[in-house]
């Protein structure tokens, strides 16, 4: 791993972690398996060579204009998820059909503010 910059959110409960790795960009949260490569960023509107579309995603998610879901385990992070759009009925059916007991979720942004259905 070459890890290019990280950015650790203002509750310090994430670590987002931008990689680049024999020309492969990476982005994902640090101890997370969730994690996106640039070359799928076009699949959620970030466009043009594979550094830039990084960026506009980075900043992103940054600016808190993408939402970020966390599954919990008994108030632990399991995992996290920067989805194109939240869908919040697949979020709530999965979770009643595949979810563990004691698991949640939260939708929010890296500012920490939730997201509102």
């Amino acid at each position: 791993m070459a890890i290019v910059e990280q950015h650790l959110s203002p509750d310090r409960e994430l670590n987002l972690v931008v990689d680049l790795t024999n020309d492969d960009w990476t982005i994902g949260f640090e101890g997370y398996p969730y994690h996106t490569h640039a070359d799928l960023l076009s699949r959620s509107g970030y466009h043009g060579p594979p550094k830039e579309g990084v960026r506009d995603f980075v900043d992103d998610i940054l600016a808190s204009c993408r939402a970020i879901v966390i599954w919990r385990v008994n108030g632990r992070i399991r995992d996290c998820d920067v989805p194109d759009e939240v869908d919040w009925k697949r979020l709530d059916d999965g979770l009643a059909k595949y979810g563990v007991p004691g698991e949640t979720f939260e939708v929010r942004f890296w500012n920490g503010l939730p997201a509102v259905r």
